[in-house]
């Protein structure tokens, strides 16, 4: 392909692209003012867009012999902006699907493309009409791909390294007797775990992992928590295990004991600092805290595998 060839197409691949792209901005911002304005709009930009690229259809006669008669610049010109304007739309089309957002650069590069292809499709001879074939094919399956991998969920993998999760913080204990894990969750400051009761009526433990320096409560020289507005005693469990308890705070908002007693109607949980890593167990809703399912939680802590990651709720 000669380079004046190449500059022709060049220049109705960014033409049809300007036009095509512009022509689908007036129309969304025409989507404000009813139906009469979309119609007139789309009216509007057509002409003008199929003008200007008979205008540029000129200067390329001598490599499409269609274009020296006035019917065939015109029907060529009209062909380009309808390729370009098509390509415009399939990426709005997949700019719908989840995680897909094709942009203005996207949708340019889209209508460029299109549009170089419809106007090449016009050259003469079987072997250049083959080329377009394959060149259009080839388009068609790289945005077929590119569909299919925004629209499908990303793997647990892909997901945690989207959302920055410290693989660390994926730990899990072993289920207690009586209990079984029903949901997992994780973000990038945290990952939790539901561990739900098989009894009738019992209630649920929530293991919570996450980084030490991320704590949201000011903490005192033993690591007890100190909660604002409420009342919080500790005491060791063994192990290297901290009992924590919380008093809820009376009608002025602030729980009035004394240090060191355990505050009435006290909400527990087990907490255990690790490596820079604290790991709570707490009441999960439906009663009081089970402290042998607690210790048992947190004595059996190992990474979680994949598979037991696979229920992580994922969306791009």
């Amino acid at each position: 392909m000669s380079w004046h060839r190449a500059g022709f197409f060049a220049a109705v691949g960014l033409g049809g692209a300007v036009l095509s792209t512009a022509q689908w901005m007036a129309v969304l911002v025409a989507l404000f003012s009813g139906a009469g304005a979309i119609v007139a709009v789309s009216c509007a930009t057509a002409g003008l867009g199929v003008a200007v690229l008979a205008a540029v259809g000129t200067t390329g006669r001598a490599h499409l012999p269609l274009l020296n008669t006035r019917a065939g610049l015109w029907g060529w010109a009209a062909a380009v902006h309808v390729g370009g304007t098509a390509g415009a739309l399939g990426l709005l089309v997949l700019g719908r699907a989840p995680g897909s957002e094709p942009g203005l650069p996207g949708l340019f590069a889209g209508a460029a493309a299109c549009s170089v292809l419809t106007a090449a499709a016009f050259l003469p001879g079987v072997r250049a009409r083959l080329t377009v074939l394959a060149a259009a094919l080839a388009l068609v399956g790289t945005a077929a791909t590119a569909a299919w991998a925004a629209a499908r969920p990303p793997t647990t993998a892909e997901w945690l390294a989207d959302h920055h999760v410290d693989r660390r913080l994926l730990m899990l204990g072993a289920p207690p007797a009586g209990y079984r894990r029903t949901g997992i969750g994780a973000s990038d400051q945290q990952f939790t775990a539901v561990y739900g009761s098989e009894r009738a009526g019992g209630g649920a433990l929530r293991l919570t992992v996450r980084r030490i320096s991320y704590e949201d409560e000011r903490t005192a020289a033993n690591g007890c928590p100190v909660p604002y507005g409420r009342r919080a005693v500790c005491a060791g469990d063994g192990g290297g295990r901290q009992r924590v308890r919380y008093g809820q705070p009376d009608a002025s908002g602030v729980a009035v004991v004394p240090d060191g007693v355990v505050p009435p109607g006290a909400v527990d949980e087990l907490r255990l600092r690790r490596a820079g890593f604290v790991y709570v167990v707490a009441d999960g809703g439906g009663g009081g805290l089970d402290l042998r399912a607690a210790r048992h939680l947190l004595a059996t802590l190992r990474p979680a595998t994949a598979s037991e990651l696979a229920p992580l709720p994922r969306r791009r």
